[in-house]
């Protein structure tokens, strides 16, 4: 029988690992728009995809050539906190030509609107002059714009560029801030919103309770070459917060090409470790990582650390079951990310050792979940700790994960048998292989941490699991592992619990050969893996740990055409379009640019 744990991370990944702020020196040349945002609210309550940067607490959407009015314009922000639009748009940029008058935008020989990584692009080329807007993240709470013009043109000419905006009524209030405008939520007083002005030259500002418009006092005279600016910053601020971002956002009003080079040198170290051998794979890999960092939520009073959605939607929380696969996609991109998103779900145990299955990111959304049903923190942890195998990480969350892992062992084990039940009553296949590979994990950070009191009791715990699985479980007349459900002492088949028996090495190797010869090789001939559909499936992370497994127990072959076929299927299937996940494709229930399936499609292209 094998033992062995496969538990270490990515059995091998196809670039090198670097720290955060190493950067390669590569430029990104695809397209930039991966996740449509082209959308301009009517009300509060409506709902739109937004682009939010690196984690940004607001939301904003841009143009379509077509909707001529728009242009100039940036749709919202839309505020994750309150689920609100704060306004149809509160960006919105004019240009005045000396001669012209003010500039239908439309009018432009080129027009570019585009969403990168890191910012919001509107690009506008005339004969004698070039506008251009571009809205960049700078913090989780701030937003900078920066508008100007270019006198493209060989004489002197006159300019005026104009940034303003109205906000809906119904939900907030403005007032005059000390160098900009500030908003007040009706029915949140603990959130503020400031507009903030780079001070340069005689400049107008108007403002009332719904709209601000901020403008040069007078035209401008610009030589051929030179330029006109302005620069306003968009901050969200939260009442009793110690993190206030008032000195990044002066320091980026001042100096704002700094942050402008800092999210590009940060998007190209990224991007430089997908696969690039393949220019679908690292095509769909951005648009895969991107689709994670949009949903990417970050500090909040009573909430230290990032955490990642499963979707662009208006419900803020975490989904538990899937953040394991979510931090495990990351940790060759960014260890601290990784690790950011593991504590944002193990520091919110329970009281008893569980964790919900869903954790609400902000406290406008109080809820209450069922317990979660997949064990893989220790698992997820060890994964960060493999790439970067620091002390603390082990330290600091040992104890954490053997509270959360007795959990099931106090509560869940109804018989005492040391099988545990999942939410349903049942002795889980999959939950147990799961709990069985955390106690490899726990044992492995225990030695590491010279715990050897810890370590031998887990060693003793593993031996046992390992001589009675395959009897209580394995059925050898039709070669199936089988859920018990000790209430009324029934058996329910399990098809994909297999993978992750072969996962966690709990098969022995003539009942992996026979469940591989019978049921894997010939879904591999028949083409079930190259058809799949992974947004289709109830679990699309589950071929990562069939293909571990199947790794682990020496068939790598079959190992290689499912990897071979997955990737094939993804380039047929996401090539194009949102990443989309299908939670009940009878009731046609989807979640737009899922975290989840984004992780998943990280993984079978760059770490296998």
């Amino acid at each position: 029988m094998i033992s062995r744990l496969f538990f270490s991370t990515f059995l091998f990944i196809l670039f090198s690992i670097f720290s955060f702020f190493t950067y390669a020196q590569i430029n990104v040349n695809y397209p930039p728009d991966q996740i449509p945002c082209n959308y301009f609210p009517s009300n509060p309550d409506d709902f739109g995809a937004t682009c939010t940067g690196r984690g940004l607490w607001h939301g904003y959407t841009l143009p379509q050539v077509h909707n001529t009015n728009d242009l100039g314009s940036y749709g919202g922000p839309f505020c994750y906190y309150t689920n609100k639009w704060l306004s149809r748009s509160l960006l919105r940029t004019g240009l005045t030509v000396g001669g012209q008058g003010e500039i239908l935008l439309a009018s432009a020989n080129e027009i570019e609107i585009s969403q990168y990584p890191t910012h919001l692009l509107q690009s506008y080329v005339f004969d004698e002059f070039h506008f251009e807007s571009k809205l960049m993240y700078v913090t989780p709470r701030t937003s900078i714009l920066e508008t100007y013009v270019v006198n493209t043109s060989d004489k002197q000419k006159r300019f005026n560029i104009s940034v303003g905006g109205n906000i809906f009524p119904d939900i907030a209030l403005g007032d005059k801030f000390t160098d900009g405008w500030m908003i007040k939520l009706k029915d949140f007083p603990n959130v503020l919103w400031i507009v903030r002005v780079k001070i340069q030259g005689e400049l107008d500002f108007a403002y009332s309770n719904s709209h601000f418009e901020l403008s040069y006092r007078m035209m401008q005279d610009l030589a051929p070459d030179d330029s006109l600016k302005l620069i306003i910053s968009i901050s969200q601020y939260f009442i009793g917060d110690t993190q206030q971002d008032i000195e990044i956002t002066n320091n980026a009003l001042n100096e704002p090409y700094s942050f402008f080079k800092k999210n590009a040198d940060w998007w190209n170290y990224i991007s430089g470790n997908f696969n690039n051998q393949n220019r679908e794979y690292q095509k769909i890999s951005q648009k895969a990582f991107q689709t994670i960092m949009f949903n990417m939520r970050s500090n909040l009073p009573g909430f230290t650390h990032f955490g990642f959605k499963d979707g662009i939607n208006k419900s803020n929380f975490i989904n538990t079951d899937e953040s394991w696969i979510v931090s495990s996609a990351l940790v060759a991109y960014d260890t601290k990310l990784s690790l950011h998103n593991i504590l944002s779900v193990i520091l919110k145990q329970n009281d008893d050792g569980s964790l919900n299955k869903l954790i609400p990111i902000s406290d406008t959304n109080k809820i209450s979940t069922e317990i979660y049903q997949n064990p893989l923190s220790s698992w997820t942890v060890w994964n960060a700790f493999s790439i970067n195998p620091q002390p603390e990480i082990a330290q600091n969350t040992i104890k954490i994960l053997e509270k959360l892992h007795q959990y099931w062992y106090s509560y869940r084990d109804f018989d005492f048998n040391g099988y545990c039940e999942d939410n349903e009553g049942m002795e889980n296949v999959k939950l147990n292989a799961m709990l069985f590979n955390e106690k490899h994990n726990l044992k492995n950070l225990y030695k590491f941490l010279h715990d050897s009191e810890n370590e031998k009791k887990y060693d003793e715990e593993i031996k046992k699991i390992v001589t009675t699985f395959n009897y209580k479980f394995f059925n050898p007349e039709d070669l199936r592992y089988y859920n018990y459900n000790s209430t009324d002492s029934s058996w329910y088949t399990t098809d994909e619990a297999c993978g992750y028996v072969f996962w966690a090495g709990l098969a022995s190797w003539d009942i992996a050969r026979l469940i591989i010869e019978n049921d894997i090789r010939p879904k591999i001939q028949n083409g079930y893996y190259k058809n799949v559909q992974l947004n289709k499936i109830n679990d699309p992370a589950y071929f990562i740990f069939l293909i571990k497994g199947l790794i682990s127990y020496g068939f790598n072959d079959d190992a290689q055409q499912i990897i071979t076929d997955l990737k094939e299927n993804i380039v047929t299937n996401f090539s194009k379009g949102n990443i989309t996940r299908y939670m009940d494709e009878t009731k046609d229930l989807k979640i737009e640019n899922s975290s989840y399936l984004a992780a998943c499609i990280l993984i079978y292209l760059n770490y296998f």
